[in-house]
């Protein structure tokens, strides 16, 4: 006990020691209990009236402490102050007191607690509550008590009523608090996230019943709110947060929730770290494999979001990245652990694009039934070139972009559909990357675009899920590729999908074997080659000198045989089964003759044709293609002459056919 300080106990043994004890009224100026400099309790007067003990029962009018000044240090056992003043009590008797059967009834009319003043500590913070109010009447072990609570000072504002009875085991209460920063929480806070600072104002009204069940309603608005990483930046924000929260036993529903002004920064930096990724610690926490039975069912009803904003920056890269969603505006429906939720999701990107996501899902269940639809449009592609340089290899000049994703998830397995297009996509300068992909991005530009300026692609994809080996990027990278691969291998058939073209087989053109003109096939082809050239003026055609040896050879060969018989027929007035025998025997004198078509053949392998005669046709070839072109239109700058090459081929063979090829300039 401290000096100028008193302690009273009144240890009572109803019916045995004090059978009647009255006090009309008891001041006591200070009290004082000191454990330590973190626990103690000061108490600047106390005062009772009408105190009235009376075998087993005890009347008090009223308790009334002024000033109460309370610290303690709270751990995981509790309040240490607390702890050791129950210490102090004696202990429960093993032994049963057969007076004690009877019950001990008590009244105190009102307990009043006036400027109270509150300090908690606990190994990671201090905080403490100033203008403490409290106020009880009608404590009793029979009705029910009525109890208030108010605390003020420049952080919070308490205001708290409650209703118990105590032998029914009943609670009723209501709750107003108001806070102005979360400086009390912020120790908390930052022992498990990455930050800096963060606060906001808060104000909780809510009404609490217990009987059998906990139930409750409560309003919670949350205003001015912001965090900031471990930089000092702001991570997030939002103007305000209002939602309806009920509590009906291990129910909660929350509903009507509006949330206005929020504001994500996402920050890659240039060691290629996501801020958002950085923002929890790391924590050694131990688990649990137990189940829990007991869990509580949450439900989401009326979600609406206005007027938010995202920032996506990227340090990484060589060429650095900034850009912005802004006014996304958001509902949903409900979100239920039984139910099919609707969500939907607008916005504006850099300033002048527009993105939509509509998605219809079990959200506790996406993988069995989902919805996804997700729209960009105007999305100005100068904005990527960071990205453009680092994995195409090319800047941006020019473009806009619009995309229509549709996909569908049933049982895992996902079905998708990439609808693209591209307006007015100009690339501008070549710059090495070591990350850039190898497509011939320029070649497919110029095939896909239309006469409008417009690409359009569409990307089928699917997948499953429940694959080890499932990944979305991978599918749909593997879609781009495809398609690069079919615009390479088959850029006709594209340019003509592109331009509205019949463009079978124009991708060669046909010579009769040893000459070098043109078939009659060919004047649709050059036709539609030349409408190319004028609607795809970026578009050079690569011609290719061929020849095929063997075919152009025996088609030479076959000629000059020919020319020969016709030749003896005319000086000699023979038929041309006697003028082919003549030349036989002469040939082949020993041989025998079989028929016209055997002489024939054994004819034409005598003839040896020269090489550069071979050469010559394919030159001819190539050049009369092009004086053909030009005659259509075709600019004498939109065709280039490659080197010769001999395509292989049969005897027999009727045409030699001469590939065209593209590039862009």
């Amino acid at each position: 006990l401290k000096e100028n300080s008193v302690f009273l106990i009144l240890k009572i043994h109803p019916m045995q020691n004090i059978s009647d004890l009255k006090i009309k009224n008891m001041s006591i100026a200070s009290t004082s209990l000191n454990l330590d400099k973190q626990n103690y309790l000061d108490i600047n007067g106390t005062e009772l009236s009408n105190f009235n003990l009376k075998n087993n029962s005890l009347t008090l009018e009223n308790i009334i402490i002024n000033k109460p000044n309370f610290a303690t240090f709270i751990d995981e056992s509790g309040s240490k102050f607390i702890n050791n003043l129950f210490s102090l009590l004696p202990k429960n008797s093993d032994k049963k007191d057969e007076s004690k059967k009877d019950e001990f009834n008590y009244n105190i009319s009102n307990f009043i607690l006036n400027n109270g003043y509150l300090h908690l500590s606990d190994e990671i913070s201090k905080n403490s509550i100033k203008n403490i109010e409290l106020s009880a009447k009608n404590i009793s072990n029979k009705d029910s008590l009525t109890l208030n609570l108010n605390a003020k000072d420049d952080n919070l504002n308490l205001k708290s009523s409650a209703k118990i009875n105590i032998n029914k085991n009943e609670l009723g209460g209501d709750i107003n608090l108001n806070l102005n920063n979360l400086n009390f929480a912020k120790p908390y806070i930052k022992r498990y996230l990455n930050i800096a600072d963060l606060n906001a104002k808060i104000n909780f009204n809510a009404k609490i019943n217990y009987t059998d069940k906990l139930s409750a309603k409560a309003d919670l608005n949350v205003n001015n709110f912001y965090i900031k990483d471990d930089r000092n930046e702001i991570l997030g924000s939002f103007k305000t947060l209002s939602q309806n929260i009920n509590l009906n036993d291990k129910n909660i529903l929350i509903s009507n929730v509006k949330l206005e002004n929020p504001h994500l920064k996402f920050v890659v930096s240039k060691q290629k770290e996501l801020n958002i990724l950085n923002l929890i610690k790391n924590q050694d926490s131990k688990t649990s494999n137990e189940e829990q039975s007991d869990n509580f069912k949450l439900s989401l009803k009326n979600l609406t979001l206005k007027n938010g904003s995202l920032e996506f920056k990227d340090d990484s890269l060589a060429l650095p990245f900034d850009t912005n969603i802004t006014k996304i505006s958001t509902t949903i429906n409900e979100l239920s652990n039984d139910k099919i939720s609707n969500i939907a999701l607008h916005g504006v990107v850099a300033n002048y694009g527009f993105s939509e996501i509509l998605v219809t899902t079990l959200p506790f269940d996406p993988r069995s039934n989902t919805d996804l639809i997700v729209r960009f449009k105007n999305i100005n592609l100068k904005n990527i070139t960071p990205y453009s340089v680092k994995f195409l290899g090319y800047e941006i000049d020019n473009g806009r972009l619009s995309v229509n994703l549709n996909y569908k998830i049933k049982n895992s397995i996902l079905s998708g559909a990439n609808s693209l297009n591209f307006d007015n996509l100009t690339l501008g300068r070549e710059i090495p990357s070591k990350d850039a992909v190898s497509l011939p991005l320029k070649l497919a530009i110029s095939i896909l675009k239309d006469s409008n300026n417009q690409i359009d692609i569409n990307l089928p994809i699917w997948g499953d899920l429940n694959s080890p080996e499932f990944s979305y990027s991978g599918i749909v990278i593997q879609a781009i590729f495809q398609l690069f691969s079919d615009v390479v291998t088959s850029p006709f058939r594209f340019i003509g999908n592109v331009l509205g073209i019949n463009t079978d087989e124009i991708s060669s053109v046909d010579f009769a074997p040893g000459t070098a003109f043109l078939l009659e096939t060919n004047e649709s082809k050059i036709k539609k080659l030349a409408d190319i050239a004028k609607k795809k003026p970026e578009i050079i055609f690569t011609l290719t000198p061929t020849y095929s040896q063997i075919p152009d050879s025996y088609a030479i060969a076959d000629r000059s045989v020919s020319k020969d018989i016709l030749l003896v027929m005319n000086t000699k007035d023979l038929s041309y089964e006697n003028a082919l025998k003549e030349m036989f025997k002469k040939k082949f004198n020993n041989s025998e003759f079989i028929n016209e078509k055997d002489a024939k053949e054994k004819l034409i392998s005598l003839v040896k044709i020269n090489q550069d005669r071979i050469l010559a046709i394919a030159q001819k070839r190539v050049e009369n293609l092009r004086k053909k072109l030009m005659e259509n239109g075709v600019k004498e700058g939109q065709i280039e002459i490659l080197n010769i090459k001999d395509v292989k081929g049969q005897a027999n063979d009727k045409k030699v056919s001469m590939q065209i090829n593209i590039r862009t300039r």
